[in-house]
């Protein structure tokens, strides 16, 4: 899609909202603003973020309309627009949500649509910290309802290609449970289905989870790598979450390297861009970062305080795969308090380069 496409696409369908206030209410009414309630949503989430402000309103409203008058597409698209933008925003992976999803696809028995929410439910289990279960929803899904055809017909749905979705997290599951090399084998194999596709949310969807694994691994050239593949294609396609998400990783990236002084000031700016977009899912995976980068630029009592951020956000915000980041970087936090504490009384003794002579 062209650049300005998606924005000048979110003019014309608020347009016609306003538009559709001069018509009667009625069941013809209601269908009009359903049939662009949707489309308008999936433009704000592209544009904007999953969990920018003006995101769960247009969802709300859908999902009144759809369960009075919608089809089972729109009634299980606007259910998952309502998903990801609360679980976006940090309120949490809900198992009674992603239940509610495996029965709208038992409900409706359309392959597409189980595609859909078994990603749904193995996103959840994934971001829960069950990765064996996530990794069962995924498999399932791609051996048994991973058709192109109707992936690309969900895509232009929902936004996003469920083939690519699954697979990002089926990677990352795998390196979560130990399994390095075949997390980065379902990478590459990721890579090239999303540049064959011709989708550029789900390719920038791709390069995220892509940066994301290479920062895990603590690969700090390939990190930097591909954290600039993803900032060119968010600059090119005007995608403000993947712009901010893609800085953040690429300031990750510096930090491998142990340059704490270039990382800085791009960590500050991607979180503030980060925020004002309404995410929260990820803060604690940011801070945790933001408190190495501190922690490497000797300035604990700043570290200290980007952690402590961290850790009093609501429970659903902190989920279980972003916890590691701030455990490590609050233990790098003691730990370096303790060595100048150490070195300060005594009880730790400064090792002295020992001499050539």
């Amino acid at each position: 899609m062209a650049r300005g496409a998606l924005p000048q696409a979110i003019k014309d369908f608020e347009r016609g909202l306003a538009l559709l206030k001069a018509l009667p209410s009625g069941a013809k009414r209601d269908a009009l603003e359903l049939q662009t309630l949707g489309p308008l949503g999936m433009a704000y989430i592209a544009v904007r973020g999953y969990a920018a402000p003006e995101v769960g309103p247009v969802f709300v409203r859908a999902r009144q309309l759809s369960e009075r008058i919608g089809q089972p597409p729109q009634v299980f698209a606007v259910f998952w627009g309502n998903f990801v933008w609360h679980a976006a925003r940090g309120d949490g992976f809900s198992m009674d949500l992603a239940r509610e999803a495996i029965g709208l696809a038992e409900r409706f028995d359309d392959p597409g649509i189980w595609m859909e929410a078994l990603f749904l439910l193995g996103a959840t289990l994934f971001y829960r910290g069950n990765f064996v279960g996530a990794n069962v929803q995924f498999e399932k899904a791609l051996s048994l309802y991973d058709d192109r055809e109707r992936a690309r017909l969900w895509a232009s749905r929902l936004g996003q290609d469920a083939g690519i979705g699954h697979r990002c997290h089926l990677m990352l599951a795998l390196w979560y449970l130990g399994y390095p090399e075949q997390a980065l084998r379902a990478s590459r194999e990721m890579q090239n289905l999303a540049h064959s596709i011709g989708h550029p949310f789900s390719l920038a969807y791709a390069q995220h989870h892509t940066t994301w694994l290479y920062h895990q691994l603590r690969l700090p050239a390939e990190t930097k790598a591909a954290s600039e593949e993803g900032i060119q294609t968010a600059t090119e396609q005007g995608f403000a979450m993947f712009h901010a998400t893609e800085t953040l990783f690429r300031a990750a990236g510096v930090l491998l390297d142990r340059r704490p002084g270039e990382a800085l000031p791009l960590l500050t700016r991607a979180l503030e861009a980060y925020r004002a977009i309404g995410a929260g899912v990820w803060l604690p995976c940011f801070l945790g970062i933001l408190g190495d980068a501190h922690i490497q630029a000797g300035r604990p009592d700043d570290a200290r305080e980007a952690l402590m951020r961290a850790w009093p956000l609501p429970r659903g915000a902190m989920s279980f795969v972003k916890r590691p980041n701030c455990c490590a970087s609050t233990a790098n936090l003691r730990c370096s308090g303790r060595i100048r504490r150490g070195l300060r009384t005594g009880s730790v003794r400064r090792l002295e380069p020992r001499s050539t002579s």
